[in-house]
C-alpha cells in the first residue's frame, strides 16, 4: 500500500518518522495545497493520503493537542454577500464546496471549515459558528479532500 502524508509546513510533521510513508509539503493555504497536491497525484499513483496539521477549534471540548479525524469539510467563503449575511450560490451552479467521507479511524469524528484567513476576530468567530457549526478550521483540508475525490 502506497501513503502519502501530507502537512501544509514542515513543521507540522518533523518528528514523524515512517519509512512506509512518503511525506509532502503541499503549502499554506488552499491554492497551494490544490496546485501541489494536483502536480504530485498526477505524477505519482497513492492508495491513501492522509492530511495532518495544526487546526483551530471553535468548540471547547476540544483541548490543545487532540488529535480528530475530519469526516466534513467545506469551503466556507465560497458564495456571496448579501448586506451582511453570506450565502451560498444555488446547485444550479454545480460548484462542490462540501466533503463527506466515512470515519476511517477510531478517533473524534469532527467536521471542519476550510478558510483563506483563520478566525481572531469573536464577531466573525460568532457569524462562522451560527452559519455553518464547524468543530474546527483549517487552511488547506477541503482542498485535499477536493483534490484526493478528483484522482479517487
Amino acid at each position: 500500500m502506497r501513503i502519502l502524508l501530507v502537512s501544509s509546513t514542515k513543521k507540522e510533521i518533523e518528528y514523524y518518522r515512517n519509512n512506509r510513508v512518503e511525506e509532502f509539503i503541499i503549502g499554506i493555504g488552499i491554492p497551494n495545497a490544490i496546485l501541489n497536491l494536483t502536480k504530485k497525484l498526477s505524477e505519482e499513483a497513492y492508495d491513501l493520503v492522509i492530511n495532518t496539521g495544526i487546526c483551530g477549534s471553535f468548540k471547547k471540548k476540544f483541548k490543545i493537542g487532540d488529535v480528530v479525524e475530519v469526516i466534513n469539510d467545506k469551503f466556507s467563503e465560497i458564495g456571496y454577500e448579501d448586506s451582511s449575511n453570506i450565502r451560498e450560490f444555488d446547485k444550479s451552479f454545480e460548484i462542490k464546496t462540501n466533503f463527506c467521507v466515512n470515519p476511517k479511524t477510531n478517533l473524534k469524528n469532527v467536521s471542519a471549515i476550510t478558510v483563506n484567513t483563520v478566525h481572531g476576530n469573536l464577531d466573525s468567530i460568532i457569524k462562522v459558528s451560527n452559519r455553518l457549526n464547524p468543530d474546527i478550521e483549517t487552511m488547506e483540508g477541503a482542498a485535499v479532500f477536493m483534490v484526493c475525490q478528483y484522482f479517487n
